[in-house]
């Protein structure tokens, strides 16, 4: 079969979109298919570098760039930290992105007669795609994006996340009027969504074309073969480690509290939190304003094949994002088994089960009873080795019910 891939976002070694685009282009082109991707021109250099040392024959690559002007000033914003004007300018970025795909698009299929089109990234509901335009059958998505913070979490927001948080639901509840949307819904041959909070975002008259799938890529993820008994035991600190960008949404503010709990009950324990973002210094703040400053490590961020090194030094993962679609670095976690803390929000809290961690319900919970709950399954798994042994047991076992050729063969077997 021959499948154009719009992938904006696709790189290889990464997590998030990018290593969904990469992950969907390399196993369909594993499945034999011969394969077309159109991306983002920032993208170029990494997958070429990757191409080079790794060659696949049948995978083709586009390279597609948004204006300069619109770049400098979308910069120019971010800087400044103008979220009410950066916001909007991003989603103009992403649809003139998405027209100038198309009419690269366009122009192959002058060259070659494809059987599918298929729009993989960005994996946001609220960002349309036009290659329905090129009247070839087109599958989109799955997309995300419908899973929303509940209020009582956004309780600590910064005025920053607030505001990101509230363009947010607007934009969701407009989505089933957007006319570039809803020519999408109507252009496609399917629709796939990540959730059913995604799914209820579509119109009603397009409903019938949709299905949930979850396709969070993990077949490049290193698999530990056994744990080592000895690991759990005579350990001085329990230790415990997030990793993801420094984002409100993040949950992070969170963690930090939860740990400060746990903290204050069991002194002899350790949080790490590696990535990066633009609310470091308010977190960092948090951390000293709670008294846990010197028990909190902050490591940049670090490649995903340096991080099996963390995973296999710690003792949980806290993860308590409020509206993560995916959440790669779970999965990451749990096939190195490290036993997870999360919230039962978005795709955590469709990883995760009580046989590989502890997943905190939300629902009717203050801001305070979830960090409550949160801190109450670290201490748990902080004074019981035996049952971390067992989570971390089935930890191993858990990311197999979500192979990624699985969700990539259900699609085109349909």
């Amino acid at each position: 079969m021959k499948v154009l891939l719009s992938a904006y976002q696709c790189q290889p070694h990464t997590g998030s979109e990018n290593g969904i685009g990469w992950a969907w282009a390399t196993q369909l082109a594993l499945m034999g298919h011969e394969v077309w991707v159109i991306t983002w021109s920032y993208n170029r250099i990494p997958v070429e570098q990757e191409l080079q040392v790794n060659p696949i024959s049948n995978i083709h690559f586009f390279f597609c760039d948004h204006p300069t002007w619109l770049s400098r000033l979308f910069k120019i914003l971010i800087t400044r930290h103008l979220i009410l004007l950066s916001v909007p300018l991003w989603q103009l970025m992403s649809i003139w992105w998405q027209w100038d795909a198309y009419r690269i698009a366009k122009s192959l299929t002058q060259e070659v007669v494809f059987d599918r089109v298929h729009h993989v990234t960005n994996t946001t509901i609220r960002r349309p795609s036009f290659m329905g335009l090129l009247g070839i059958p087109f599958i989109f998505g799955p997309v995300a994006g419908g899973v929303k913070a509940p209020w009582c979490l956004r309780k600590s927001y910064p005025v920053r996340g607030w505001l990101f948080d509230f363009i947010r639901d607007i934009s969701n509840t407009i989505v089933k009027f957007d006319p570039l949307m809803n020519l999408t819904f109507i252009t496609a041959s399917k629709i796939y969504c990540r959730s059913k909070p995604t799914q209820a975002l579509i119109p009603k008259f397009y409903k019938y074309k949709s299905d949930v799938v979850f396709d969070i890529p993990i077949y490049d993820i290193i698999k530990i073969p056994k744990i080592i008994e000895e690991y759990f035991i005579n350990k001085d600190t329990f230790n415990v480690l997030f990793v993801g960008r420094f984002l409100h949404w993040k949950g992070i503010h969170l963690a930090l509290k939860a740990f400060s709990l746990l903290h204050q009950k069991i002194p002899n324990t350790h949080f790490t939190v590696i990535g990066r973002g633009s609310e470091q210094t308010w977190l960092q703040r948090l951390s000293e304003k709670l008294g846990i400053k010197d028990a909190v490590d902050w490591i940049p961020w670090m490649e995903q094949k340096e991080l099996s090194s963390p995973y296999l030094e710690h003792d949980v993962f806290l993860f308590p994002s409020l509206h993560d679609s995916g959440g790669l670095v779970i999965l990451e976690a749990l096939s190195h088994g490290l036993p997870v803390v999360c919230l039962d929000l978005g795709g955590p809290g469709v990883m995760v089960d009580e046989t590989c961690g502890r997943v905190i319900k939300t629902d009717g919970l203050t801001e305070e009873g979830v960090i409550q709950r949160l801190s109450d399954a670290l201490v748990e798994l902080a004074e019981n080795s035996e049952l971390r042994q067992q989570l971390s047991a089935r930890a191993l076992a858990q990311p197999t019910k979500f192979e990624f050729k699985n969700v990539v063969e259900k699609i085109y077997i349909n």
